[in-house]
């Protein structure tokens, strides 16, 4: 049988984007809020548990009545994009959203043995899909937990990628994900210790030792701290290869 089309592509990291058959739709602060909430569950809620997340300040029967009230005007825009059978709500199944596919790709990157059992779909990843944070911007009680456990998630698979990258010697590749990782945690150690075998590898032992120099300064200067174990041999190692030519160095 073929696929159906989406009925929408959600973006919820970065800016909150809906498009509709390639059309942008423009919806209010409510209506976004709402599909937000839906698209981060994997299954439908309860109505008066949507209007407690969205509404907490409401009493129960208004939270109702407001969730009745923007589930109206959704289904005026995208008619398919919600399944409102009561007393449950959710987002269609067809809907494709890219917190989605991207917690997707990191499962498959984070998962033990992944280089050999999904070596086809890993060429097929890149940094950019985990550049991004989850609705940044956004202060609602309900999204906090989920924004910490997405930007745990994204450095991990970051990090993940830019090692797959480095044993396959695109280093470019593996530099930008080490430098994504180091832009959201500039204090991450093992972001940094990746970066300088990314350079150690390419044959730029000075920058290597520079990132690792800038580190020890950012680790000292703002947090009061020294040197690990792990800094000071990667740092013998780089000083003792000097400029020959090496074979990647785990």
């Amino acid at each position: 049988m073929t696929a159906l089309p989406p009925v929408a592509e959600i973006q919820m990291l970065g800016d909150f984007q809906i498009w509709r058959a390639g059309t942008g739709i423009g919806l209010h602060r409510a209506e976004q809020r709402m599909i937000g909430y839906l698209a981060l569950r994997t299954r439908a809620v309860e109505r008066a548990t949507v209007a407690a997340a969205l509404w907490p300040a409401l009493t129960p029967n208004r939270g109702l009545s407001r969730v009745r009230d923007v589930l109206y005007k959704i289904k005026n825009v995208a008619p398919e994009l919600i399944s409102a059978a009561a007393p449950r709500v959710g987002l269609a199944d067809s809907a494709i959203v890219d917190v989605t596919q991207a917690q997707q790709y990191a499962s498959d990157l984070l998962r033990p043995h992944a280089p050999s059992t999904t070596a086809a779909p890993l060429t097929q990843f890149t940094a950019d899909a985990f550049c991004s944070e989850l609705l940044p911007g956004w202060d609602e009680d309900w999204l906090v937990a989920d924004q910490r456990a997405f930007s745990l998630l994204r450095l991990r698979a970051l990090e993940r990628l830019a090692q797959h990258r480095l044993t396959e010697h695109r280093f470019a590749e593996a530099e930008h994900a080490c430098c994504a990782v180091i832009e959201a945690e500039p204090h991450r150690e093992t972001a940094h210790l990746l970066l300088a075998r990314v350079y150690l590898n390419e044959g730029n032992t000075s920058q290597a030792l520079r990132t690792l120099s800038d580190l020890q300064r950012r680790l000292r200067v703002d947090l009061g701290l020294g040197a690990s174990e792990q800094m000071r041999q990667l740092a013998a190692t780089i000083r003792a290869v000097g400029r020959k030519p090496v074979a990647t160095v785990s």
